[in-house]
C-alpha cells in the first residue's frame, strides 16, 4: 500500500528546501532514480505499474519533498556505480550502503537507515546460528558488501554468488544453497508475510536473530563530488527522519520487525569535494 505524503512534506509559507534547487532534473521536473526491483519491503516490482517498498516510498517522499516526478529505473547491484558515472541515472535509492571502495568513484548522502549482515534459512533447516554455517553453502548477490563481509566474517562458509537476492532466495526456496546472507533488514523483507517469495516458500523462510560484520549504512548515491548536492540531500533526509514519516513509512514497509528505531541513522557523513569523509 501506497503511503500519503503528507507527513513530513515540504514546507509552506516558509523558506523552500535547498533540493528544490539543487536535485539536477530534466525540463518537465522529471529525476531518474536507480531502484532495485527485486526486494520485497525495499523495492519490488513485478511490473513496471506496480512499485512498492521502503526504497521506493522514500523516493517518492523526497520527489513530493524537493518539487520534482520520480522516474524509477530498474537498477542491478552491480551496476549502480556505472549507471551514476555514465549520467544514466541521477540519483540510486537502492539499499546502497556507503563504504569507502565506493566513495573513491561516487558519492553519498546520507545514511537514511542503518543494519549488518543476517542469515535466512528455512524452517527445519539445521543452521539455527552462525556457527552452524561452516561447510554449507550460503547465497550472496554479486556486487554487493555482503558477499565481501560473508568471506571475511564466515570464512567457512561456502560462498554461492548470484545476480541479486531474489535469485538467492529461489535457490534457498528450491534447495539448491543452504542459506542467504545479506542486510538483515533485507532479508525481513523477502521473510515478510506478504513477500511474494515468502509465499512461493509457504511461509518457510526463516531470518535468523544472529547478525555480523560492520554496520551497513545506506545513502543515496550521487555523482562524484557534488558538494552542493550532497549537502541539499542530506537536509532532505534529515527531514524524513526527524519527521513521523520515516516511522510510518519503515513500519508500513517492514511490518515483522519489531523495533524500527535500532534502525534509524544517529548521524550523518560529511560531504566533501572528494566523495564523503
Amino acid at each position: 500500500m501506497a503511503l500519503a505524503l503528507s507527513s513530513g512534506c515540504a514546507p509552506s509559507g516558509g523558506a523552500e528546501p535547498a533540493c528544490v534547487q539543487a536535485v539536477p532534473r530534466d525540463d518537465n521536473d522529471r529525476v531518474t532514480i536507480g531502484l532495485h526491483s527485486d526486494l520485497p519491503g525495499w523495492s519490488y516490482a513485478p511490473d513496471d505499474a506496480s512499485w512498492s517498498g521502503f526504497d521506493y516510498e522514500f523516493a517518492r517522499w523526497l520527489g513530493h519533498y524537493c518539487g520534482f516526478t520520480v522516474t524509477p529505473t530498474r537498477i542491478a547491484s552491480a551496476q549502480r556505480e556505472t549507471a551514476l558515472i555514465s549520467g544514466q541515472l541521477d540519483l540510486v535509492i537502492a539499499t546502497y550502503s556507503i563504504t569507502d571502495e565506493r566513495k573513491d568513484v561516487v558519492s553519498f548522502a546520507g545514511p537514511y537507515a542503518r543494519t549488518q549482515q543476517g542469515v535466512m534459512v528455512r524452517d527445519g533447516s539445521r543452521i539455527a546460528g552462525l556457527e552452524d554455517l561452516a561447510g554449507h553453502t550460503v547465497c550472496a548477490a554479486r556486487g554487493t558488501t555482503s558477499a565481501d563481509q560473508l568471506v571475511r566474517f564466515l570464512p567457512d562458509a561456502i560462498l554461492d554468488e548470484r545476480d541479486g537476492f531474489g535469485q538467492c532466495t529461489r535457490a534457498l526456496i528450491e534447495g539448491d544453497v543452504d542459506a542467504v546472507s545479506t542486510d538483515q533488514l533485507i532479508l525481513y523483507g523477502f521473510a515478510a508475510a506478504r513477500s511474494p517469495l515468502q509465499e512461493e516458500a509457504e511461509g518457510s523462510l526463516t531470518v535468523l536473530d544472529d547478525v555480523f560484520g560492520h554496520q551497513e549504512l545506506y545513502g543515496i548515491g550521487i555523482p562524484y563530488g557534488e558538494v552542493r548536492l550532497c549537502e541539499a540531500l542530506t537536509e532532505a533526509i534529515d527531514a524524513a527522519i526527524v519527521s513521523q514519516w520515516w516511522t510510518d513509512a519503515f513500519e508500513n514497509a517492514l511490518p515483522e520487525v519489531t523495533s524500527p528505531e535500532e534502525f534509524r541513522p544517529a548521524d550523518y557523513e560529511r560531504c566533501t569535494d572528494g566523495g564523503q569523509a
